[in-house]
């Protein structure tokens, strides 16, 4: 039977009870500023960190968990790099929100563009979610997750 991986937890008992609880007290507070929840997919296309966050960042150079179909592992392998992957076959789990919610943003267009922009509000949103960091080399310090939520 397989562990769990260093740096992740299993929440349950007490310890899920109360962080229900506080994500019921931040979802309370976030609404009653006006604020919408938007949770945006765990697995992204690359490009979407490395256009939002820039390429040369330790977060797309050292700290992305990059994901890839089993049918595209052997060319991936043979080839030895990426390059002959279409964007959307190059995938990574979510390191960090930002860039998850500005392409929902741009993709839902919750920010008006052109001659009426001026009069549009702009949507408010929080962001709950789990955030993957540390690539699954690498050795996680003493104290820090492998697996995070951030609200």
């Amino acid at each position: 039977m397989g562990q769990r991986i260093q740096g992740t937890e299993d929440l349950y008992g007490g310890y899920m009870r109360s962080w229900e609880h506080m994500q019921d007290i931040a979802r309370h507070l976030f609404g009653t500023y006006g604020f919408d929840r938007i949770e945006t997919p765990a697995l992204e296309q690359v490009d979407t960190f490395v256009h939002g966050i820039g390429e040369s960042t330790d977060v797309v150079r050292k700290e992305m968990f990059r994901v890839f179909s089993g049918a595209l592992l052997d060319d991936l392998l043979a080839a030895g790099n990426e390059s002959g992957l279409k964007p959307r076959q190059r995938m990574a789990m979510r390191p960090e929100g930002t860039a998850g919610v500005v392409r929902a943003a741009v993709e839902h267009n919750f920010c008006a563009t052109g001659r009426n922009s001026r009069k549009a509000l702009v949507r408010r949103v929080n962001v709950q979610g789990r955030a993957s960091s540390e690539g699954p080399s690498a050795p996680v310090p003493p104290g820090r997750c492998r697996v995070a939520w951030s609200l």
